[in-house]
């Protein structure tokens, strides 16, 4: 790989780990370099492929990909990953239950549904 490839490569990654750094501070969750690798793998992963992409046609010139194409590409695609293959959903549904999992595997205590609070609440009114 050239240098003219790996550089914007480098700098890609380098972002994403800027972001992941911010988010899991912001997020109050695990900032130690576990958090930080597994928040940040499956956008590492549609980095590389988007970086990757270009490298793979059989014919023609293989230009550096176009940036824009590469954050569209990083956000959805390491989206898509980090729900199906990681199994850790950015947006669930208001009140479910599901627990999510965190990079030790260990399951968080479970949340109270909002049936469950209702019921408490008029409990507690009456």
């Amino acid at each position: 790989m050239t240098k003219q490839r790996l550089q914007p490569l480098l700098l890609d990654l380098l972002c994403v780990l800027a972001l992941v750094v911010i988010g899991t501070r912001n997020h109050d969750t695990d900032t130690g370099v576990g958090g930080v690798l597994y928040v940040g793998a499956p956008f590492w992963i549609a980095v590389a492929l988007a970086h990757g992409a270009p490298l793979t046609q059989k014919s023609g010139p293989k230009a550096l990909p176009n940036k824009w194409v590469v954050v569209g590409y990083t956000v959805v695609m390491g989206m898509v990953l980090r729900h199906f293959v990681f199994d850790r959903a950015a947006v669930r549904g208001c009140g479910d239950p599901v627990p999510r999992r965190h990079h030790a595997g260990l399951a968080r205590p479970r949340r109270t549904s909002r049936h469950s609070v209702m019921t408490a609440r008029r409990g507690a009114v009456s």
